[in-house]
């Protein structure tokens, strides 16, 4: 039986594993890593596509090569009659040799199992640990939950503590890692940030944690969690959660190739200005977007002192205005910014250019 009572001195003397990967920066070795997002965002396409690469020894997102890893997909997210027309359409390029790879490396199961019941767990471990793989994927979480809610810890914290339990089983020098695949909610959470998924502060995690489905427990307790966004043709990850390294992670992104009934991913990393593009603009509210008009208003006119009026006027040829309260406010933004001079007359505030002030807007 494993130890799990340690006194000061044995915490001392424990050496943690080394850090290593089977998809670097994507899916570390002997750990858990959760894949959460939307339905048809190509969850299942990116798992299935990366297990068969791991057992046929093809890189992916330019990693370097390696020897071909057992692996074991256990799926209640499709029949296994659609599942196996994807991996037909998947593995239709594969050389014969390759094919002979995944036959040897690949398992799949289709039996339905609950990972919150003891029971389950313990008949599972016994099952597993005499031929165990080295990636073990799950697809998805909430249907190994049957007549269960994710959202209550009672039902998530034995899978989650089972997911961990895989992790310390160790394969020929290998600790097992775990890829769970969940889902986003449909919508974003009251001041979630949707728009971070898509970069955000560039090169930095996105904070909205709470777009994963169910507990919070769920991201707490994995050691890398991933989020996954379709735009058009683009699958674009973004990282949710990393406590395993502080490096900055890459923005790895993929496309699903289709030639006929064959299919094929291409992976692809995005620089900063490729996220910067994908970023939505922000559209502006009205009175930002009347306060920028009236600032070029201005600059069109150096050294000319201009009323309310007759900026209304000139604003007027240009846009629509907007209602009275968003004119308003713009008026304000407008005195209180420090690239314009007011002057206070009988006929009211008087507005100008500052030409020394050189800001970018």
């Amino acid at each position: 039986m494993e130890q799990s009572i340690f006194n000061f001195v044995d915490l001392l003397n424990i050496t943690s594993p080394s850090l290593n990967w089977l998809i670097p920066g994507f899916l570390p070795e002997g750990a858990l890593t959760l894949l959460a997002g939307e339905p048809g965002s190509g969850k299942s396409f990116l798992a299935l596509d990366l297990a068969i690469r791991l057992a046929t020894a093809r890189p992916a997102w330019q990693a370097a090569s390696q020897p071909p890893l057992p692996v074991v997909y256990y799926c209640q997210d499709s029949t296994r009659f659609h599942f196996g027309r994807r991996l037909q359409a998947l593995t239709a390029n594969l050389t014969p040799d390759e094919k002979d790879l995944l036959g040897k490396n690949i398992t799949f199961d289709f039996n339905p199992f609950n990972i919150s019941n003891a029971r389950s767990i313990a008949s599972f471990l016994d099952r597993f640990k005499p031929n165990p793989s080295c990636l073990v994927i799950f697809d998805v979480l909430a249907r190994y939950l049957p007549h269960m809610s994710d959202n209550h810890i009672s039902s998530v914290g034995p899978a989650l503590r089972f997911f961990n339990a895989l992790t310390e089983i160790e394969m020929h020098s290998h600790r097992i890692s775990v890829l769970v695949l969940h889902h986003l909610n449909k919508r974003p959470t009251p001041g979630g940030k949707i728009e971070m998924l898509y970069g955000g502060e560039l090169g930095k995690p996105s904070p909205d944690q709470n777009r994963v489905r169910g507990s919070t427990d769920i991201v707490a307790n994995v050691d890398l969690a991933w989020s996954l966004q379709r735009q058009g043709t683009l699958h674009l990850l973004s990282q949710l959660k990393n406590r395993l390294t502080s490096e900055s992670a890459d923005q790895p992104a993929f496309r699903i190739n289709q030639q006929g009934e064959h299919l094929r991913l291409a992976y692809e990393f995005l620089s900063p200005d490729d996220l910067v593009a994908l970023t939505p603009p922000k559209k502006l509210h009205a009175d930002q977007l009347a306060f920028t008009s009236l600032l070029r208003i201005l600059q069109a006119h150096p050294g000319e002192w201009l009323s309310r009026m007759e900026l209304t006027d000139l604003l007027s040829e240009n846009q629509p205005l907007p209602g009275e309260r968003n004119l308003k406010s713009a008026f304000i933004r407008l005195r209180d910014d420090p690239a314009i001079h007011t002057q206070h007359t009988r006929a009211g505030l008087l507005y100008r250019w500052t030409e020394q002030y050189n800001p970018v807007y």
